[in-house]
């Protein structure tokens, strides 16, 4: 079974994440928030202090139990636009999308995390974890188990079904299980039925294509790298996992790049690089969303490798246009 693990040193939540259950639960009943709550402001901030997430969602657990909390992964459907859901959503296997998980975590440097471990290729064995002497509470552990619902059902994979505290929830929108309690909060199950539904001949999000590049076959092999690696600048590649895309095997990939007088890693920081300054410019993006979009580990990381590549800050560079 393989497991990843994320541990962290502060704690804050990602603001667009707060913003979509606070306007989720206000949809389905504005006493589930405490009545002198503001919106958080995911375009001015892109993480808040995890202390003020905990507040809301425990008052919003004590009002209405846990169905309105599970259910607010259904709502990610209609929130595309939010960075960080669009580079979850652009995910061609649930190992990726679960790697994208982890790095939102550990990118926003949250205390409490998540443990994935794959018994099998279609189930999910989930373990929330903690640093500090604080538990997360169980209103924060049915959220995230919420989400986590959300994101497979919105991909495509069928027969979704799911367990938390070794009790069986339903992850269907159109027939949530109106009575749920359960203990052991911070464990949860998803299994599937292999293979996924069709949704306009592409998976949600903004996803285009991280396949092999049928019909380009002819490009030359650097080339359909680029195209390969932008399709999905939000997931760390790893050069094996780039050389199945592209039919190659990675040691005939190397040494293609190689004699094109690239390594990998600077053809990856490459297309981050303009992928970050195509943001600055044409969007209003914040930088925390922009450097978690791009790939990058935290934002020491998108501050430092987009100098190294322009020259300049990504403030410099948004502020002069490019």
């Amino acid at each position: 079974m393989t497991k990843r693990t994320t541990a962290g040193h502060k704690s804050f939540a990602s603001t667009s994440l707060v913003a979509l259950t606070v306007r989720t639960l206000v949809a389905r009943d504005p006493t589930l928030l405490p009545p002198d709550l503001q919106m958080p402001d995911d375009l001015a901030n892109a993480t808040l202090n995890a202390s003020d997430k905990a507040a809301i969602i425990d008052y919003a657990y004590r009002k209405g139990g846990a169905i309105p909390l599970l259910e607010v992964g259904n709502s990610l459907d209609g929130s595309h636009q939010t960075p960080a859901l669009r580079v979850l959503m652009n995910s061609t296997n649930t190992d990726v999308l679960a790697d994208k998980w982890m790095r939102l975590e550990k990118y926003h440097h949250s205390n409490n995390r998540v443990v994935i471990g794959y018994e099998l290729p279609d189930i999910w064995t989930c373990v929330r974890q903690w640093k500090g002497e604080k538990l997360p509470s169980d209103a924060e552990n049915i959220l995230i188990c919420g989400f986590m619902a959300g994101l497979l059902r919105l991909s495509g994979y069928l027969a979704l079904r799911g367990s938390i505290g070794g009790l069986d929830i339903n992850v269907d929108p159109a027939s949530a299980d109106p009575v749920f309690a359960t203990s052991d909060t911070n464990r949860w199950q998803f299994h599937w039925r292999k293979g996924r539904f069709e949704t306009d001949g592409q998976p949600p999000g903004d996803h285009r294509s991280a396949e092999p590049l049928v019909g380009a076959t002819t490009l030359p092999v650097i080339q359909r790298l680029r195209h390969l690696l932008a399709d999905d600048v939000g997931r760390v590649w790893k050069l094996g996992e780039a050389a199945r895309s592209l039919a190659r095997s990675p040691r005939s990939l190397q040494r293609d790049i190689k004699v094109a007088g690239h390594t990998f890693s600077s053809l990856v920081r490459g297309v981050r690089s303009q992928e970050a300054g195509r943001l600055l410019i044409e969007t209003e993006t914040t930088l925390s969303d922009i450097g978690y979009w791009c790939g990058y580990a935290d934002q020491a990381h998108f501050q430092r490798d987009f100098r190294r590549a322009v020259n300049m800050t990504p403030t410099q560079y948004r502020a002069l246009g490019g």
